[in-house]
Protein backbone atom coordinates (compact mmCIF):
# COMPACT_ATOMS: atom_id res chain seq x y z
CA UNK A 1 0.00 0.00 0.00
CA UNK A 2 1.66 3.44 -1.08
CA UNK A 3 1.36 6.51 1.11
CA UNK A 4 -0.70 8.62 -0.22
CA UNK A 5 -3.64 5.70 0.09
CA UNK A 6 -2.26 5.28 3.65
CA UNK A 7 -3.19 8.99 4.05
CA UNK A 8 -6.57 8.92 2.74
CA UNK A 9 -7.44 6.20 5.31
CA UNK A 10 -8.91 7.89 8.34
CA UNK A 11 -10.74 9.64 5.72
CA UNK A 12 -11.92 6.24 4.22
CA UNK A 13 -13.06 4.77 7.09
CA UNK A 14 -14.82 7.87 8.79
CA UNK A 15 -17.07 8.01 5.56
CA UNK A 16 -17.53 4.09 6.34
CA UNK A 17 -18.69 5.01 9.24
CA UNK A 18 -21.21 7.48 7.41
CA UNK A 19 -21.94 4.73 4.69
CA UNK A 20 -23.23 2.11 7.37
CA UNK A 21 -25.82 4.31 9.11
CA UNK A 22 -27.15 4.98 5.59
CA UNK A 23 -27.22 1.47 4.96
CA UNK A 24 -29.17 1.03 8.28
CA UNK A 25 -31.80 3.67 7.75
CA UNK A 26 -32.18 2.97 3.84
CA UNK A 27 -31.83 -0.59 3.55
CA UNK A 28 -32.42 -1.67 6.88
CA UNK A 29 -30.73 -3.53 9.73
CA UNK A 30 -27.07 -5.19 9.80
CA UNK A 31 -26.47 -8.93 9.96
CA UNK A 32 -26.73 -9.70 13.62
CA UNK A 33 -28.87 -6.43 14.58
CA UNK A 34 -32.39 -8.96 15.39
CA UNK A 35 -30.28 -10.51 17.24
CA UNK A 36 -28.40 -8.50 19.23
CA UNK A 37 -31.41 -6.93 20.42
CA UNK A 38 -33.46 -9.77 21.34
CA UNK A 39 -30.82 -10.31 23.90
CA UNK A 40 -31.51 -7.01 25.97
CA UNK A 41 -34.37 -9.34 27.36
CA UNK A 42 -33.21 -12.58 27.46
CA UNK A 43 -31.34 -14.22 30.52
CA UNK A 44 -27.80 -14.40 30.53
CA UNK A 45 -25.46 -16.91 32.49
CA UNK A 46 -23.61 -15.16 35.45
CA UNK A 47 -19.90 -14.61 33.16
CA UNK A 48 -21.95 -12.89 30.25
CA UNK A 49 -22.92 -10.54 32.88
CA UNK A 50 -19.63 -9.81 34.62
CA UNK A 51 -18.20 -10.16 31.17
CA UNK A 52 -20.45 -6.98 29.81
CA UNK A 53 -19.88 -5.01 32.98
CA UNK A 54 -16.42 -5.27 33.31
CA UNK A 55 -16.19 -3.30 29.90
CA UNK A 56 -19.14 -1.14 30.52
CA UNK A 57 -17.03 0.19 33.23
CA UNK A 58 -13.39 0.19 31.80
CA UNK A 59 -15.01 3.15 29.37
CA UNK A 60 -16.83 4.76 31.91
CA UNK A 61 -15.45 8.21 32.71
CA UNK A 62 -13.96 8.12 35.78
CA UNK A 63 -11.43 5.62 34.56
CA UNK A 64 -10.99 6.20 31.25
CA UNK A 65 -9.75 9.39 32.78
CA UNK A 66 -7.84 7.86 35.02
CA UNK A 67 -6.35 5.69 32.16
CA UNK A 68 -5.21 8.32 30.40
CA UNK A 69 -3.83 10.56 32.54
CA UNK A 70 -1.50 7.98 33.51
CA UNK A 71 -0.61 6.97 29.92
CA UNK A 72 0.05 10.40 29.58
CA UNK A 73 2.22 10.50 32.65
CA UNK A 74 4.41 7.59 31.37
CA UNK A 75 4.87 8.35 28.00
CA UNK A 76 5.71 12.12 28.56
CA UNK A 77 8.16 10.58 31.06
CA UNK A 78 9.54 7.74 29.01
CA UNK A 79 9.27 8.37 25.00
CA UNK A 80 8.27 11.86 23.87
CA UNK A 81 6.17 14.85 23.32
CA UNK A 82 4.75 13.91 20.12
CA UNK A 83 3.64 10.52 21.54
CA UNK A 84 1.81 12.07 23.75
CA UNK A 85 0.47 14.62 21.68
CA UNK A 86 -0.73 11.13 19.69
CA UNK A 87 -2.57 10.32 22.73
CA UNK A 88 -4.43 13.69 23.05
CA UNK A 89 -5.19 13.07 19.25
CA UNK A 90 -6.44 9.22 20.08
CA UNK A 91 -9.25 10.87 22.81
CA UNK A 92 -10.56 13.15 20.56
CA UNK A 93 -12.26 10.27 19.45
CA UNK A 94 -14.39 10.52 22.66
CA UNK A 95 -15.92 13.78 21.60
CA UNK A 96 -16.21 13.17 17.79
CA UNK A 97 -18.69 9.77 18.56
CA UNK A 98 -20.63 11.65 20.68
CA UNK A 99 -21.18 14.11 18.40
CA UNK A 100 -21.67 11.78 15.18
CA UNK A 101 -24.34 10.55 17.93
CA UNK A 102 -26.33 13.25 17.95
CA UNK A 103 -26.25 14.32 14.58
CA UNK A 104 -27.25 10.85 13.06
CA UNK A 105 -29.20 9.95 15.68
CA UNK A 106 -30.58 6.23 16.70
CA UNK A 107 -30.35 3.60 14.15
CA UNK A 108 -34.15 2.51 12.94
CA UNK A 109 -34.20 -0.55 15.00
CA UNK A 110 -33.46 0.54 17.88
CA UNK A 111 -35.62 3.07 17.74
CA UNK A 112 -38.39 0.23 18.08
CA UNK A 113 -37.20 -0.71 21.56
CA UNK A 114 -34.82 2.38 22.97
CA UNK A 115 -37.26 5.74 22.23
CA UNK A 116 -34.58 8.04 23.78
CA UNK A 117 -31.26 7.01 23.44
CA UNK A 118 -28.27 7.08 20.53
CA UNK A 119 -26.74 3.96 19.77
CA UNK A 120 -24.42 4.25 16.70
CA UNK A 121 -21.49 4.00 16.77
CA UNK A 122 -20.81 2.31 20.17
CA UNK A 123 -19.02 5.05 22.18
CA UNK A 124 -17.08 2.17 24.24
CA UNK A 125 -16.19 0.11 20.87
CA UNK A 126 -14.23 3.74 19.80
CA UNK A 127 -12.46 4.38 22.77
CA UNK A 128 -10.92 0.93 23.23
CA UNK A 129 -10.06 1.06 19.57
CA UNK A 130 -8.91 4.55 19.53
CA UNK A 131 -6.92 5.37 22.77
CA UNK A 132 -6.05 1.53 24.22
CA UNK A 133 -5.14 0.89 20.52
CA UNK A 134 -3.05 4.29 20.00
CA UNK A 135 -1.02 3.06 23.71
CA UNK A 136 -0.67 -0.34 22.48
CA UNK A 137 0.84 0.46 19.18
CA UNK A 138 3.48 3.00 20.83
CA UNK A 139 3.98 0.18 23.30
CA UNK A 140 4.77 -2.26 20.75
CA UNK A 141 7.39 -0.05 19.23
CA UNK A 142 8.99 0.45 22.31
CA UNK A 143 8.98 -3.10 22.76
CA UNK A 144 6.48 -3.73 25.48
CA UNK A 145 5.01 -6.29 24.06
CA UNK A 146 2.99 -7.64 27.23
CA UNK A 147 0.93 -4.47 27.02
CA UNK A 148 0.37 -4.56 23.11
CA UNK A 149 -0.78 -8.03 23.69
CA UNK A 150 -3.27 -6.39 26.19
CA UNK A 151 -4.37 -3.85 24.39
CA UNK A 152 -5.04 -6.08 21.41
CA UNK A 153 -7.10 -8.76 23.58
CA UNK A 154 -9.27 -5.63 24.99
CA UNK A 155 -9.97 -4.69 21.40
CA UNK A 156 -10.73 -7.74 20.38
CA UNK A 157 -13.30 -8.73 23.48
CA UNK A 158 -15.16 -5.30 23.61
CA UNK A 159 -17.23 -6.12 20.42
CA UNK A 160 -18.67 -9.38 22.04
CA UNK A 161 -19.36 -7.89 25.31
CA UNK A 162 -21.38 -4.97 24.07
CA UNK A 163 -23.56 -7.23 22.29
CA UNK A 164 -23.82 -10.44 24.04
CA UNK A 165 -26.72 -8.23 26.40
CA UNK A 166 -27.82 -6.06 23.74
CA UNK A 167 -25.98 -2.88 25.07
CA UNK A 168 -25.13 -2.59 21.55
CA UNK A 169 -26.58 -4.01 18.09
CA UNK A 170 -23.76 -5.48 15.76
CA UNK A 171 -23.86 -2.39 13.69
CA UNK A 172 -23.42 0.07 16.41
CA UNK A 173 -20.05 -2.48 17.44
CA UNK A 174 -18.81 -2.02 13.59
CA UNK A 175 -19.01 1.61 13.55
CA UNK A 176 -17.18 1.93 16.68
CA UNK A 177 -14.12 -0.02 15.17
CA UNK A 178 -14.18 2.25 12.19
CA UNK A 179 -14.65 5.46 13.64
CA UNK A 180 -12.31 4.35 16.49
CA UNK A 181 -10.00 3.17 13.94
CA UNK A 182 -9.73 5.99 11.95
CA UNK A 183 -9.03 8.37 14.76
CA UNK A 184 -6.05 5.67 15.45
CA UNK A 185 -4.65 6.03 12.42
CA UNK A 186 -4.51 9.85 12.92
CA UNK A 187 -3.18 9.73 15.99
CA UNK A 188 -0.32 7.25 14.55
CA UNK A 189 0.34 9.70 11.89
CA UNK A 190 0.38 12.46 14.77
CA UNK A 191 3.03 10.67 16.74
CA UNK A 192 5.62 11.40 13.81
CA UNK A 193 9.04 10.13 13.52
CA UNK A 194 9.49 6.25 13.02
CA UNK A 195 6.00 6.26 14.19
CA UNK A 196 4.02 7.44 11.49
CA UNK A 197 1.47 6.31 10.13
CA UNK A 198 3.30 3.77 7.20
CA UNK A 199 5.53 1.84 9.95
CA UNK A 200 2.43 1.65 12.47
CA UNK A 201 0.42 -0.19 9.48
CA UNK A 202 3.18 -2.55 8.31
CA UNK A 203 5.49 -2.99 11.46
CA UNK A 204 2.66 -4.97 13.10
Amino acid sequence: MTGPNLRSLPLALFLLVIALHLWLVWVGPFPGDRWALRQGSAPHPAWVRDYADFFQHLATPLVAIALVAVALILILRYWSLREAAGLVIACCAVPLNAILKLVLGASPLWKTVQHSSHNYPSGHTTFLVAVVGYIGVIAWRHERRWLAGLAALLIVAVGPARVLTGIHLVSDVVGGFLLGGAILLLALRVAGGRYSLSHAVTGL
